[in-house]
């Protein structure tokens, strides 16, 4: 049987061979969807991991200096395609909110709002975690990604529902599960313990850990016990909206989170706390949260307000598809 050949460069082979594309492209392809080098590729997931890093900075460097005679072999020899006669499909491929503005791909599958570029999909990240059996594409968990760190995937019908007054019974403390305490995330940290007892979890409470991938916990087992959620964003940009709102609604805590307020694209505003709203007024924060009726309130809302479907990432795909033909 012939195959379709899959390889990356800047990310963990394991996050792309999780991923939900990679699935799709198993599911529409009549051929055998390998991961391979990339050197032996028919598809290149480009990564983010590369952009900020000193390897990186030091070939642009050379770059300049040798007046971009050499642009495409520095290129290649980062991507491991050097010796290799044709190229492969290219696609960038960000969790993260990294800008990639000169990362040269045929795709670009981010979280962005707002992209220039014309073959540009946007992919918010946590749908990458939903449960999408109903139509025949079967995930297991995977210590990798994000499954492996809540224990299962997201099922719909549980965000589409209200959070409940589960939330309500608990013991109005908050937890912060983090990897870091950089800025505002630190400050936010600070400025809720004043009035609550908040519980750290994580790398940056825990120095054993060294990222999320060793910690010993799910992150289930600490929502559970907690009415809230500390959960902001490392960065602000229109669109990047990750999966860790969707943890602590769906164990029944409330997200207290951080994003623009163009997160209304993918969630209900209303189902969350969103700590741009408090920026310059923190004591009406605190207010809210030991107010019954803000909080009974925030019980009767949803998260999610629109079904999902893949079907644009079945037709994407389906082009990528006929591009390698």
């Amino acid at each position: 049987m012939k195959s379709i050949k899959i390889s990356s460069v800047w990310i963990n082979p394991e996050l792309i061979k999780s991923s939900l594309f990679f699935e799709i492209f198993n599911k529409l392809s009549s051929y055998n969807v390998q991961y391979v080098k990339p050197n032996e590729c028919d598809i290149l997931f480009l990564g983010p991991y590369n952009i900020n890093s000193i390897k990186n900075r030091f070939f642009k460097y050379i770059d300049r200096k040798c007046k971009k005679k050499f642009t495409s072999k520095l290129e290649n020899f980062e991507q491991s395609i050097l010796l290799r006669k044709s190229q492969p499909l290219k696609i960038f491929y960000s969790h993260e909110n990294y800008r990639y503005d000169d990362i040269k791909a045929d795709y670009y599958f981010t979280s962005d709002l707002l992209s220039s570029k014309n073959n540009h999909f946007r992919f918010p990240i946590w749908k990458e975690y939903l449960d999408w059996s109903s139509i025949g594409i079967e995930q297991s968990v995977n210590k990798f990604n994000h499954s492996g760190r809540i224990g299962e995937y997201y099922k719909e019908k549980r965000l589409k529902e209200p959070l409940g007054t589960t939330f309500l019974k608990k013991k109005r403390e908050i937890s912060f599960i983090s990897s870091d305490l950089k800025d505002p995330k630190g400050k936010f940290y600070e400025i809720l313990s004043n009035d609550f007892k908040v519980h750290g979890f994580g790398p940056a409470f825990n120095k054993k850990l060294k990222n999320h991938s060793n910690q010993k916990f799910l992150k289930k087992d600490i929502l559970k016990d907690y009415a809230f959620n500390l959960c902001p964003h490392n960065s602000i940009y229109p669109g990047y909206y990750d999966e860790r709102v969707i943890d602590a609604f769906y164990f029944d805590s409330l997200p207290i989170t951080w994003s623009d307020k163009n997160i209304a694209v993918d969630f209900n505003p209303n189902a969350l706390i969103n700590l741009n709203d408090y920026l310059y007024n923190f004591e009406k924060l605190v207010d809210d949260l030991k107010n019954e009726n803000f909080l009974i309130k925030k019980a009767s809302e949803p998260l999610l307000l629109k079904d999902q479907n893949l079907n644009e990432e079945f037709k994407i795909v389906e082009k990528i598809l006929k591009d390698l033909n």
